[in-house]
């Protein structure tokens, strides 16, 4: 079985567990997406034709970044050191993108200068957690990387009076592992085959109809 039928007939699994409706749209949504592997739960931000899984938890900061003409680059929620990060592109990366001074300007305006760090470099040593760590490279980075404590996520939500986010919450692909649907190892296997992997909509959309007794048969690990 192919890597899409496989991750398909894994998440019709997952769904059904979660109780969540229109699967196949979410599932077809996550495939033909900028990261199909999206390994947190999330929710589907919608920016320039893009479709971008966002982990819920910062789902409400990254929109606030975008909304105020920050091109984010990436991000993460609480990873094992309990960091956070977004990257933020510069005039390095396009022509179009703000300067890394005046991203670091920006996040001062709107963050509240007091909670903005810059360092020269990227020591990760001895983090304040209370503070965002802007970090500046050289004059040629083409991003700037944020890092931040995962604690300062919702104390910024609530500082900056931002919304829950909008849209369904859907589980992230670790829930596959956590739920017991496959282990961990096959999982990364099956997340780099995907994230390689270029999917038509509508191809994705029929597969459950045209061959679902071949998908069921062939789902179970």
């Amino acid at each position: 079985m192919s890597a899409t039928y496989q991750y398909i007939s894994l998440f019709r699994k997952l769904h059904k567990m979660y109780n969540i409706q229109y699967s196949m749209k979410h599932i077809t949504d996550l495939l033909t997406s900028v990261y199909p592997a999206q390994c947190n739960d999330y929710i589907m931000l919608r920016h320039n034709n893009y479709k971008i899984p966002t982990d819920a938890e910062m789902y409400p900061l990254v929109k606030y970044l975008i909304d105020n003409n920050l091109p984010l680059g990436g991000w993460n929620y609480r990873s094992d050191d309990d960091m956070c990060f977004f990257s933020i592109m510069t005039d390095k990366y396009h022509n179009k993108f703000p300067s890394a001074q005046n991203i670091v300007k920006t996040l001062k305006n709107i963050m509240g200068s007091d909670i903005v760090s810059v360092h020269t470099g990227y020591e990760t040593e001895s983090l304040n957690i209370g503070l965002l760590h802007v970090h500046l490279m050289n004059d040629e980075q083409t991003f700037v990387t944020v890092d931040f404590h995962y604690t300062l996520v919702d104390f910024l939500k609530s500082v900056l009076n931002l919304a829950p986010g909008y849209g369904t919450l859907l589980p992230g692909c670790k829930r596959l592992y956590e739920h017991g649907l496959i282990d961990f190892d096959s999982l990364e296997k099956l997340r780099m085959s995907v994230s390689n992997t270029s999917v038509d909509p509508d191809e994705i959309y029929q597969i459950p109809r045209k061959r679902k007794s071949d998908v069921l048969a062939k789902s179970s690990i």
